[in-house]
């Protein structure tokens, strides 16, 4: 298996594991507990805000994890003339801005529930 091969694979691996973490969060099926959501003290002692912060979160991870997916299938699917490289960091910046930006979010959505 050749690295593009590889990148393709973890990426699109990525894009999918955010998905089917992001989807119990959206349909509120996750009690709060300390593992799994976004857990801060505040959000896991109570749940009026456990549920809507992590429903939040889950339809971010959804969201970016579908971008991920479509954005990798298209960088290797269609000739672009991109570099290996470049594909790459086109890539890492789709997974880890908007990560970034939901979990700020998150955390500023919590804010103004509390």
């Amino acid at each position: 298996m050749d690295d593009t091969a590889i990148i393709f694979l973890v990426f699109t691996i990525c894009g999918v594991s955010e998905i089917i973490q992001g989807l119990p969060l959206m349909f509120e099926k996750i009690k709060p507990n300390w593992l799994y959501g976004f857990r801060l003290p505040g959000i896991v002692e109570n749940k009026e805000v456990w549920y809507p912060v992590n429903k939040y979160l889950g339809k971010g991870l959804v969201v970016i994890g579908s971008m991920l997916v479509v954005i990798t299938l298209f960088l290797f699917m269609v000739e672009l003339g991109l570099s290996f490289f470049e594909k790459t960091l086109v890539l890492l910046f789709t997974l880890i801005i908007p990560l970034v930006i939901v979990m700020i979010g998150s955390f500023n959505y919590y804010r103004e529930l509390s």
